[in-house]
């Protein structure tokens, strides 16, 4: 499984007007740089087949700064293929686009670019860079985000294209136009669009006067309109540039105002203005639209501190190599109670399945699925390294369950690769190959799993008796039997197990009750219909669980005279929420939802659920929403 750091901000690329790429020469360039160029495109190169660009430097010489493109044939890094020496460079061109300036190289075709996964940029001149090409386009190009007003030349040698940056001096000792205490250059204003995905998949019209420019954060890349001498032809020009896609919504076009080659700040709520708008709930009856905790994606864990939430976010990967889709991986960031995120470390997961912090707050627990099976990672806190991969470390391929001891030194979890088995990883030895142990042997079932008091709860099915719950001591023993009963959960305090009584099918051999770890007393929460899913309040004073209606069987009316058997409309909201209180040992339904995937808030007035729009499973809506319960 491939994971790389990501260097490269994805953009879109697009078909330049030459209104918007070539700007009135200045005649004092002629006389001031000889052999630069300002406005015209200059091209060069020669058409190849299988072409690389193996390596991109930018270094500094003086005041100037150099580009430097060197390309081979083939790739190993991108697939195995042979690598030879390239003729030439491939046909190319390069120019300049105005304020926010950006330089541009476009080549007419390329098979591979490799350097993108190495880049780094330092430049008294350039902000950074991003790439990209258009789909159902062979072309491939390299923006380069300029922070002041520049000349080019553009040299090849061999197989290497040098391309020299100079910049322009300014009168009054404005070079280079920063550092002042006033903003350097004009006002103008902008439209702007966070859709250069949808540009570059052929979404948004690429006739459209728009280009990519690069964010302030120097990450996140935008569309960005002609510069405009007023709001109000800004506005004219929004109302038109919201016609331009069916995808984005109008408020997804914005209008800035910047100065000189100041460059635009992100604006990531416009990124998820659906999820603000999703009828996630029904309540009393009503479709409504829950409060956004996290816009852009799912809720995962707390923080110890309780100073953020961690989320896992979807990143959409353009190909590094042309003809390859697109494809996406996670990645863990920080919601922050002050609503900024940001991202947690620099690491590519396939599917985050479930993190939970150590009690010490010291490591983190993430489980990840991908198509060959799970991996157990754990993490440093303080440092973001990767301290083990449990998977390659003996648990096995296929990873059910985990949790921590209460001290934070052991990971307990239900795992293997032929048969589940509970497997434990203490860190506390300091032979690292001694770490690993198997502490039940005998198979237990997927699924629930607890640490209390010193042992482990685990399930097993039995043939004639159904599901069972047992017990065994980490440290050495026997199994032993607790509870007959499938699903359960024990209180974080742990005075009590909620759990089903049988195999949670039907509700005639299953009751869904509430175990007294102490008292040994056990009463019944519901009868009325099977239960499976439910969590434990922070205060452990609630338990939230649903009655699934998703399917009803069939109508009393069977149709005998047709032949026909008429089946009942399926519900848009078919999992009802109920809350339990243990002290009044009181059930009330709270809300009608779309999925069972809820957690519960540090705020125990507030339940997380966690959504992805059923029309396209989280393309449009991936975002957690609150639901407050006082």
């Amino acid at each position: 499984m491939g994971r790389k750091l990501s260097v490269l901000a994805v953009a879109a690329v697009f078909i330049c007007f030459a209104s918007a790429c070539n700007a009135e020469p200045k005649e004092e360039f002629t006389d001031l740089y000889p052999g630069f160029e300002s406005a015209s495109r200059v091209t060069g190169g020669k058409e190849q087949e299988n072409i690389n660009a193996k390596e991109l430097s930018v270094s500094n010489s003086g005041t100037d700064t150099v580009i430097s493109f060197n390309f081979i044939t083939g790739s190993r890094l991108s697939g195995g293929t042979e690598e030879g020496e390239a003729e030439a460079p491939p046909a190319y061109s390069v120019y300049l686009l105005p304020s926010p300036r950006r330089f541009v190289v476009e080549f007419e075709k390329l098979a591979y670019w490799d350097f993108t996964h190495s880049l780094e940029i330092e430049s008294e001149l350039i902000y950074g860079s991003f790439t990209q090409s258009l789909f159902g386009d062979e072309r491939f190009s390299v923006y380069f985000q300029l922070k002041d007003e520049v000349v080019y030349k553009a040299d090849e040698s061999g197989s290497s294209l040098n391309i020299t940056l100079r910049p322009v001096n300014k009168q009054n000792g404005e070079a280079n136009g920063k550092g002042g205490s006033e903003p350097a250059g004009e006002l103008h204003y902008y439209v702007t669009a966070n859709a250069y995905g949808e540009y570059c998949r052929g979404e948004i019209s690429r006739e459209y006067d728009v280009t990519p420019v690069l964010c302030n954060n120097l990450t996140d890349v935008v569309l960005i309109s002609r510069a405009f001498d007023t709001q109000a032809d800004a506005e004219s020009f929004k109302r038109t540039a919201a016609g331009a896609s069916s995808s984005l919504l109008p408020d997804q076009w914005d209008i800035i105002a910047l100065y000189g080659d100041d460059l635009p700040k992100y604006n990531e709520k416009l990124d998820y203005l659906h999820a603000y708008g999703e009828y996630a709930a029904r309540i009393d009856g009503t479709k409504v639209m829950l409060e956004v905790a996290i816009p852009d994606g799912i809720y995962l864990c707390t923080t110890p501190d309780k100073s953020a939430r961690l989320y896992s976010k979807r990143i959409r990967q353009e190909p590094s190599v042309q003809g390859e889709e697109a494809f996406y991986y996670e990645e863990l960031w920080l919601y922050h109670n002050d609503g900024s995120s940001k991202r947690m470390m620099r690491f590519e997961f396939s599917s985050i399945e479930r993190t939970e912090y150590s009690p010490d707050g010291r490591k983190l627990a993430v489980l990840e699925n991908t198509d060959s099976g799970s991996h157990l990672y754990i993490f440093d806190t303080d440092t973001n390294e990767l301290l083990t991969d449990l998977s390659e470390a003996g648990f096995g391929r296929i990873i059910s369950e985990f949790i921590w001891d209460n001290m934070g030194n052991i990971v307990y979890a239900i795992s293997g690769s032929s048969a589940m088995n509970i497997h434990q990883y203490d860190f506390t030895v300091p032979d690292e190959a001694k770490r690993h142990t198997v502490v039940e042997k005998n198979g237990v079932d997927e699924g629930y799993f607890a640490f209390c008091s010193g042992e482990l709860y685990f399930t097993e099915a039995q043939l004639e008796e159904g599901p069972v719950i047992y017990t065994i001591k980490p440290e050495g023993g026997v199994r032993k039997r607790f509870l007959k009963g499938g699903a359960f959960a024990i209180s974080d305090d742990g005075a009590y197990m909620a759990h089903s009584d049988g195999g949670g099918i039907t509700s005639s051999d299953s009751a869904f009750k509430l175990y007294d770890l102490i008292s040994k007393e056990e009463k019944i929460i519901t009868s009325e219909f099977p239960v499976s899913e439910f969590v434990w309040s922070r205060d452990c004073k609630k338990i939230f669980y649903f009655e699934n209606r998703l399917s009803g069987g069939v109508s009393e009316d069977t149709g005998e005279e047709s032949g026909e058997v008429e089946l009942p409309l399926q519900d848009e909201y078919p999992y009802t929420l109920y809350i339990y209180d243990i002290e009044k040992g009181t059930s009330k339904a709270i809300a009608d939802l779309k999925s069972t995937n809820i957690s519960v808030s540090e705020n125990p007035d507030e339940l997380l659920l966690t959504y992805l729009d059923p029309e396209t499973m989280g393309e449009v809506v991936r975002a957690t929403y609150l639901i407050r319960i006082g």
